[in-house]
């Protein structure tokens, strides 16, 4: 069951306390970024959390919330030594890099392998940020399945590059149950496109039993060699590979060409290009 922030126009009391009480039907809590979901809150919710009863809260949504560096890392402990919250979004625009470290780094040590959804997009963060989520959940002790980065502007081919070195540095199998993968308006551009390659589809033991992975790429821009270095994505991750999404990517019509080329002759290939062709 999915609840809202409720109890007048701004309050989550009413929610938090259902969480308090350990409400058996609510799964899902959503806090509308209209509600106040400040230090008070955050502090209310990790210790309903950390209150060591048998909790059915799985979900938590506060996307759009001003949330102090302090506040997060308050809630990133208690989630990171929980093993019930399996999805999180969490803060605003002006989280940053510095609120990402402080929600990741509860989670480094932990044993807590529950969290599968982990939206960050339009979170104001750059490499640093993308730097500790590969850290942190692009390692094979982790179960994250669903990953949105998107909305993050940097400098180009910094951000997403610095994502999958940190993600496959001592570490053979990086993101091993990757499903959905969205870097949409990241700046990912032909370094970032070759190191998506070789972390998702080339390291470690990529095998037909491997997850099957939707990959967006929208709003980027993939220019210069980036069509080469796609159609690598074809040539390497026919097993893996099901979904790839490039509207709005800057690529002309031999970029396109290529691609649907290499879709076409890749052997076993199985997959769905998305507008490919609108990505002027």
């Amino acid at each position: 069951m999915c609840a809202w922030s409720s109890g007048g126009f701004k309050s989550c009391d009413a929610l938090l306390k259902r969480i308090e009480d350990n409400d058996p039907k609510l799964e899902t809590a959503v806090f509308l970024p209209m509600k106040s979901f400040g230090s008070e809150e955050v502090i209310r919710l990790a210790n309903a959390i950390e209150s060591g009863k048998k909790h059915y809260l799985k979900h938590i949504y506060a996307s759009g919330h001003a949330i102090s560096t302090h506040g997060l890392t308050i809630l990133a402990s208690a989630i990171a030594r929980s093993n019930t919250i399996q999805s999180i979004a969490i803060g605003d625009n002006t989280m940053g890099d510095n609120g990402v470290i402080c929600f990741c780094q509860p989670f480094e040590f932990s044993h807590n392998h529950s969290i599968q959804k982990l939206d960050f997009s339009s979170k104001g963060m750059s490499f640093a940020g993308f730097s500790a989520i590969g850290k942190t959940f692009g390692t094979s002790n982790t179960n994250l399945s669903i990953l949105d980065l998107s909305r993050n502007h940097g400098e180009v081919d910094k951000s997403v590059l610095e994502l999958c070195n940190s993600a496959s540095s001592n570490n053979m199998q990086p993101f091993p149950y990757l499903t959905y993968l969205d870097v949409s308006n990241c700046q990912v551009g032909p370094l970032s496109v070759l190191a998506l390659v070789q972390t998702l589809f080339e390291s470690g033991y990529q095998t037909d039993d491997s997850p099957k992975l939707t990959l967006v790429l929208n709003h980027n821009p993939l220019i210069g060699q980036s069509p080469t270095c796609l159609s690598s994505f074809f040539r390497l991750s026919s097993h893996r590979l099901t979904s790839l999404s490039l509207t709005h990517c800057d690529m002309d019509d031999e970029g396109v060409r290529a691609l649907v080329y290499d879709s076409n002759h890749a052997v076993g290939y199985q997959t769905t290009l998305t507008s490919a062709a609108s990505g002027r």
